[in-house]
């Protein structure tokens, strides 16, 4: 009886885990803004393509940017989303064209534009569309975590502690849950990539040569892998050398060698179409070409010095756990200071492990599969971060490898433990990370996309009414300026709904006439309240502020008006009643501040008295 009770509880265990997940993955679906996730407007896209033309889309330059990708998890997507009616424009992307402007006087966190009806209840349209999306992404990464428990089980059968803390560890991964509850391919080849570990693991543990059977399994798992993403060959390339390194001599030779025949014909069998069609479109198997083209502004032209090294490895280390939106929001440093201190512990704990428990052969040998399958997967991606610029180092391209990587963890965290003493390093260290993965949704992704609070009563310190295209109204500003830069904050009014999210551009000039600088985006885009959001009588601030790299000379005045960012063309503006042209001029008084910095008054009164100092030293040190 003691038996049957002992695996039931590590069923229900698992099953617990299993259910913690996927109301944590609900949790990040429902909280990340539509769009608001690494590529999602692309991947997303290539699903519509396929419902609406019946057909795979072409990668070409300025068109659809994840076309280069293979098809098999935008065809299994869009079984998912295939009942939605997509005719619904609700939730439809809208750009935020300040977002595009990153570095050039933009720099809002939401790619995308997004309004209340997004949101309303019951989904519908492209709303509920996205959201059927993510949650298949999340049933991907519920698989992933149960292969993951698989293989700890696999390697310490006799253990409870290590494969369930592993399976915890892929969980409660904030970054892990965020890309799992988003639309993108990287959930199915990190499913598929710990199925092929799994399978492996699995024949290595059990002491046998593969058979045919195990073959097709092989070969079915390498096939979902290369018809979902090319960031996981490495894992599989591991894969085959250990089944080959195990069983290298005599029958055992022979049957693995003819498993990874039957491996290698369904392989080719069921992808060749896919290598067949970039041939005849791009020239080229791969499409590699058509890709470098399509993506040239992410690619080096020499490989990243080695003084930028560091700044590579943290940006991975980083997003692996925990970066969300498209790599512009960041939980407080000490979150990552934590869990850096929670990795470096686990390889003093695997000296632990050793000393305490002498690990079997066995275990010791399938550890160290998976050790050099995550190392491998990690110098695969390291070279590929090499070649391309910060957006090719996101943590995320290392999920092919999270199996590996939290079983190991795992070993370490609770290596010096007791066997008393697992389950309850275990416990304390999983609860600390779900608490983490609860944290991220409601402190830190929420956050950055609040919608600013309406505005009724203000006091204006320039008021006026100007009216713009019979649409906005501004009804004065405010004007806040010191030696670094100037920060004018509008205040409008929709004198009625407006059609489309207008930008507003600010200039500011001197007496001449000369730019000094300028600040374009659409107002209340930054917190989610873009103008075709707004109602009647509500008033909007939105603020402004323009670097100085020099004090100017004179008066300064201030050009705003309001342009439809698509194609340029410029509002009218009204000034009781009487057309001004297309801007409006706002003067400003000059308060420049000429008085020295306080570091250059104190300056020569410290150089001074260090100057005594060396000099008082240096007389004492000769009369000793």
């Amino acid at each position: 009886m003691h038996q049957p009770t002992k695996k039931r509880g590590k069923s229900l265990a698992a099953g617990a885990v299993a259910v913690l997940y996927i109301a944590l993955a609900i949790y990040y679906n429902v909280t990340t803004p539509l769009w608001e996730a690494p590529d999602e407007t692309g991947h997303f896209q290539y699903v519509v393509h396929i419902l609406q033309q019946r057909a795979l889309p072409r990668q070409e330059i300025g068109a659809l940017g994840q076309a280069h990708h293979p098809p098999l998890y935008y065809l299994l997507t869009a079984l998912v989303v295939a009942p939605v009616d997509l005719t619904d424009p609700t939730g439809m992307f809208r750009p935020n064209p300040d977002f595009f402007q990153w570095g050039q006087g933009g720099g809002d966190l939401n790619i995308a534009l997004h309004d209340d009806a997004e949101r309303a209840w019951p989904y519908r349209g492209w709303t509920l569309a996205l959201f059927l999306a993510r949650g298949f992404s999340s049933l991907l990464g519920l698989g992933t975590i149960m292969l993951t428990y698989a293989i700890g089980r696999t390697i310490f059968p006799q253990q409870r502690a290590i494969p369930l803390l592993a399976a915890m560890l892929v969980a409660f991964n904030p970054q892990f849950l965020f890309i799992s509850a988003s639309v993108n391919n990287d959930n199915l080849v990190t499913f598929a990539s710990t199925g092929l570990l799994w399978q492996t693991i699995r024949l290595l543990a059990h002491d046998r040569p593969p058979t045919k059977r195990d073959g097709l399994a092989l070969g079915g798992w390498v096939l979902a892998i290369l018809l979902a993403k090319f960031t996981s060959l490495a894992v599989i390339g591991v894969s085959v050398l250990a089944l080959l390194i195990r069983y290298r001599h005599g029958q055992c030779l022979k049957a693995t060698v003819r498993a990874w025949g039957v491996a290698l014909g369904i392989v080719i069998a069921g992808s060749f179409w896919w290598w067949l069609r970039n041939q005849l479109l791009y020239g080229d198997p791969l499409g590699l070409e058509i890709y470098r083209q399509v993506f040239a502004i992410h690619w080096r032209s020499t490989p990243l010095p080695i003084r930028e090294w560091p700044l590579l490895f943290q940006t991975q280390f980083q997003s692996f756990w925990a970066v969300f939106g498209w790599m512009n929001i960041y939980p407080p440093q000490q979150v990552y200071r934590w869990i850096a201190f929670g990795c470096l512990a686990a390889p003093l704990g695997w000296i632990g492990c050793g000393l305490r428990q002498r690990l079997e052969r066995t275990e010791a040998k399938l550890l160290g599969v998976l050790f050099f399958a995550a190392l491998a997967h990690e110098l695969y991606s390291f070279v590929f971060g090499l070649m391309g610029n910060s957006s090719r180092w996101q943590g995320r391209y290392l999920f092919p490898a999270i199996a590996p990587i939290a079983i190991l963890l795992a070993t370490g965290l609770i290596g010096w433990a007791g066997r008393r003493w697992k389950p309850v390093l275990a416990g304390g260290i999983a609860v600390s990370l779900l608490a983490l993965a609860i944290y991220m949704p409601g402190w830190v992704i929420r956050p950055a996309y609040q919608r600013a609070p309406t505005i009724t009563e203000v006091e204006i310190s320039y008021p006026l009414e100007v009216n713009f295209g019979q649409t906005l109204i501004l009804r004065g500003y405010d004007l806040a300026q010191d030696p670094l830069a100037v920060t004018i904050t509008l205040y409008w009014e929709a004198a009625q709904r407006p059609d489309f999210d207008y930008s507003v551009f600010v200039h500011l000039l001197n007496d001449q006439g000369e730019l000094l600088g300028q600040q374009d985006h659409a107002p209340g885009s930054n917190r989610n309240h873009p103008p075709t959001t707004w109602v009647s009588k509500e008033i909007i601030a939105d603020e402004h502020r323009i670097q100085l790299l020099r004090t100017p000379e004179g008066p300064l005045q201030m050009r705003v008006g309001v342009y439809n960012w698509a194609n340029g063309d410029r509002l009218s503006v009204f000034e009781h009643g009487e057309a001004i042209g297309d801007f409006i001029t706002l003067q400003m008084e000059q308060h420049s501040d000429r008085s020295l910095p306080l570091i250059l008054i104190l300056a020569p009164a410290v150089l001074i008295l260090i100057v005594c100092g060396l000099a008082c030293f240096a007389v004492r040190r000769r009369r000793l």
